[in-house]
């Protein structure tokens, strides 16, 4: 194209800007930001096969819980609940109920959204699964699989290596007393499960499907947990990929895809309000670990859950103490309540605790609906010790001294984040939701 017309667009472009966009400009390029593309294309077959096995109760122990349990996807792949209720638990989302069994997992489900590319090799809220891209070496929880080099090329990707590891939980799917758990080592847990799909109520549909998404291997005999690993990613990464938000478009080019109140709430993402610290790149978070001055809450009875310390917990080093993955943004509106611990169940609760974090920790109390979710008592940790360490250890000095947000700059924000960062065709839901959590 001519070089004069070029210029002579730029300016016509230049001259529609407002103010607000004039500024938005300076900090998006000041931050490099860019839109998040859609992700690599997934073979079909997998995908089928991973549609069946998220919702397959066989993969669970004792035979009552699936993945979708914790990720259903009309709960923005999460639960609704601050602590997920794992095996022997009733029911879905905030109908979910232990029902004397149900056992209280200590973390919030994390959402499965857009977790489907190559370039997110953590897992979990503590990186507890990690792929070395370097050495091509995966880090997990499992001593067994870290040892068997010649499984770590059959995976996927990290998605895949994390969707295998709820299935060794007590509490979460493995459960106790069942012909699975009782099986010796992790490697043992995953073929007998491997073989219930193969030789269970449904093998005839299992092998079939088995055969159409992995047909060389199946010729062989030689299915194993890494085929299940690697379809459920595959569904995960085509069925949970949400993009093409008002904030992608308008990264795009496309002005008018934000209205004004979401653009005030990006200009207070990018400056004031220091998110862009922590949420920056295309994925809208550095996948760093971080501790943001959380109050801590869980059930009496589990001491540890009261003060969980994240990262430290695989790495054993004292400056992860209280430090989580910092989570991406698209669709949040849909993963209520927030944080690894589930202890605000609105966005508006969000952003007051990132406006006066000192206040946020001191002030924090259950609420009655947290506490009619459970049988047990939840509790805050009120040890004054743990409080001010994790205020001190908290990583970005811009929160630990308040931001001082107005109500209008809060407000602003809090539409960015609902709205601005939505999927339109989930927009409907954005709206139903968060009428919901504001009642």
């Amino acid at each position: 194209m001519n070089k004069i017309l070029i210029i002579l667009m730029m300016t016509v472009y230049a001259s529609a800007m407002s103010p607000l966009d004039k500024s938005l400009a300076t900090l998006i390029e000041k931050h490099q930001l860019t839109s998040l593309p859609e992700s690599k294309l997934q073979n079909q077959n997998e995908v089928i096969l991973g549609s069946r096995l998220f919702a397959e109760l066989q993969l669970s122990g004792n035979n009552d819980i699936t993945c979708m349990h914790c990720h259903h996807p009309m709960l923005g792949t999460g639960d609704d609940l601050p602590f997920s209720i794992g095996t022997g638990g009733k029911g879905l989302g905030t109908g979910r109920v232990q029902d004397g069994k149900g056992k209280i997992i200590k973390r919030h489900a994390p959402t499965l959204i857009n977790l489907g590319y190559d370039d997110i090799v953590d897992m979990f809220w503590d990186g507890r699964v990690h792929y070395d891209k370097s050495k091509q070496e995966f880090m997990s929880p499992s001593t067994e699989l870290n040892a068997r080099k010649d499984l770590w090329s059959k995976f996927s990707g990290s998605l895949a290596v994390q969707v295998i590891f709820p299935l060794l939980s007590p509490e979460e799917m493995l459960g106790e007393n069942n012909e699975i758990a009782s099986l010796e080592g992790d490697l043992e847990k995953w073929n007998g499960l491997v073989k219930r799909l193969l030789n269970g109520k449904k093998n005839a549909m299992y092998q079939n499907l088995f055969k159409r998404a992995y047909p060389q291997d199946y010729k062989k005999g030689k299915i194993d947990i890494t085929h299940v690993a690697n379809s459920l990613a595959a569904f995960i990464t085509r069925n949970f990929n949400v993009v093409n938000t008002p904030y992608d478009q308008y990264l795009d080019g496309d002005l008018n895809a934000m209205n004004d109140s979401e653009k005030r709430g990006l200009k207070v993402f990018l400056d004031k309000g220091a998110c862009i610290n922590c949420h920056s790149g295309r994925h809208l978070t550095d996948w760093d670990y971080k501790s943001i001055g959380l109050p801590e809450i869980g059930p009496i009875d589990a001491q540890a859950s009261l003060n969980d310390k994240g990262r430290y917990e695989v790495t054993g080093a004292k400056a992860d103490q209280y430090n989580f993955r910092t989570p991406p943004l698209r669709n949040i509106h849909l993963s209520a309540p927030y944080m690894h611990n589930g202890v605000y169940s609105t966005l508006e609760e969000v952003v007051d605790h990132y406006n006066h974090t000192r206040r946020a920790i001191r002030n924090y109390d259950v609420s009655e609906t947290i506490q009619a979710l459970y049988e047990e008592k939840i509790v805050k940790d009120e040890s004054f010790v743990n409080n001010k360490l994790r205020f001190q250890l908290i990583s970005d000095d811009d929160i630990r001294r308040p931001l001082n947000l107005t109500e209008n700059e809060k407000a602003d924000l809090v539409q960015f984040l609902r709205t601005g960062l939505a999927t339109k065709r989930l927009r409907g839901l954005s709206e139903d939701l968060s009428s919901k959590q504001t009642k």
